[in-house]
């Protein structure tokens, strides 16, 4: 006869699988509709992208705390005309796999830089280092770095990438100089 505890452990498995179901469902619903050509599809107002980078960053908090991430965050108030939910998806999706893909106890760096007529958000994390081909591949549909015990759909960064087209922004890969990855936005201010 099986104990009421391991039962509760198989149903907490069973749980976190269809949630993960669900997720993937939802990313790739979101990827279906959005037509990167189509910009015109997308409402935007003025938003203030400070409140938003917190609302995503206090959405995942909790997952931080357990991984022991530490943050350095060079952010300010900084209004611009974007569709305040898709860049919430957009940054949510990125702060997530930063702190996925960071170390125990590693640090996560988010920073704005103000430009005369763009804005850039970045995001860099610590890590163990990325080869080339990694960082060329990160953004294909589910593409996840082998060897990596992360759970994820490998959808994140394609969903990100999309949503910043329909705001005429590009998003650039890169290497960071904290040993993981640096994903710099750049977004028009107009």
């Amino acid at each position: 006869k099986r104990r009421y505890p391991d039962i509760q452990q198989d149903l907490e498995v069973i749980q976190k699988d269809v949630t993960r179901g669900t997720r993937v469902l939802e990313n790739l619903l979101i990827l279906a509709r959005l037509d990167p050509t189509d910009t015109a599809q997308v409402e935007k107002q003025k938003a203030d992208l400070q409140q938003v980078t917190l609302q995503a960053f206090e959405a995942l908090q909790p997952f931080a705390d357990e991984k022991g991430t530490h943050w350095k965050m060079n952010i300010f108030p900084l209004h611009i005309n974007m569709n305040s939910e898709l860049i919430y998806t957009c940054i949510r999706n990125l702060i997530d796999n930063a702190i996925r893909y960071t170390p125990e106890q590693g640090m996560v760096q988010i920073d704005f830089i103000d430009e005369l007529k763009t804005v850039i958000w970045q995001i860099e994390n610590t890590g163990l280092g990325l080869t080339e081909q990694e960082i060329q591949r990160i953004g294909e549909r589910f593409y996840r770095i082998l060897g990596n015990k992360t759970e994820g759909s490998g959808l994140g960064v394609s969903i990100a990438q999309k949503i910043i087209q329909l705001h005429q922004g590009t998003l650039e890969i890169a290497a960071s100089q904290l040993g993981g990855l640096k994903i710099q936005i750049r977004l028009p201010k107009n």
